[in-house]
């Protein structure tokens, strides 16, 4: 919506700026495509479908979703960082739907930093390897936290802190997760904020449907 608003404008200055537009369709078009694929893995994953698992560089994927993430932070002038390991291993997963559980987290994590005022609004994205067959990704925010109580319920069915949730998304993450033998954890930020992080295994190379 984003790159089509400024495609508009752009069309409509004397002259029209036709190279800035063609960009901005650009990136309509590819993001389309990767929402398209967001999609079709989520029906696959209600019609329990397994996942289609190819060996990828996570560091990589997470760049994507960040790009996908970048109106909604802008938007509610949150900072993203990132802090990726720099010889991270390949992992073998399903790709989208890893990018489907990072994406959740982000705008999760941008929604609660977002409200914060006269504070660091900032979100930051982690990569680490555990040993020789792990690796984990932590998204932390600098938003309020969550309540003791609401912290060992986040991953219950329809618990939600927000005011229009629905309380399906960080079970949907959780899910997929552990699909892939992985576990996803919610912790407590420093000095202030929530942190979800999720261990993977490397995996080994399998083929689904």
């Amino acid at each position: 919506m984003t790159y089509t608003q400024a495609a508009l404008r752009w069309l409509e200055g004397d002259p029209p700026n036709l190279s800035e537009v063609r960009e901005a369709l650009l990136h309509v078009f590819s993001n389309t495509m990767r929402s398209g694929e967001v999609i079709n893995r989520i029906r696959a994953l209600i019609k329990k479908s397994l996942p289609r698992k190819d060996r990828f560089q996570l560091n990589d994927a997470i760049l994507e979703v960040i790009a996908l993430a970048r109106g909604e932070s802008r938007k509610h002038e949150v900072l993203i960082r990132t802090d990726l390991a720099a010889s991270l291993p390949l992992i073998i997963a399903d790709r989208v739907q890893m990018q489907q559980v990072i994406l959740n987290l982000i705008l999760n994590a941008i929604e609660a930093t977002a409200g914060n005022e006269n504070a660091i609004r900032e979100v930051v994205i982690t990569t680490e390897a555990i040993g020789t067959s792990e690796v984990a990704v932590a998204v932390s925010d600098s938003g309020p936290g969550l309540a003791p109580a609401d912290m060992k319920r986040v991953f219950e069915p329809f618990f939600t802190t927000k005011v229009n949730g629905l309380g399906l998304g960080l079970l949907i993450c959780r899910s997929i997760v552990e699909d892939h033998d992985g576990e996803l954890m919610a912790a407590h930020n420093t000095p202030r904020g929530a942190v979800f992080r999720f261990v993977l295994p490397i995996g080994e190379e399998t083929s689904g449907p």
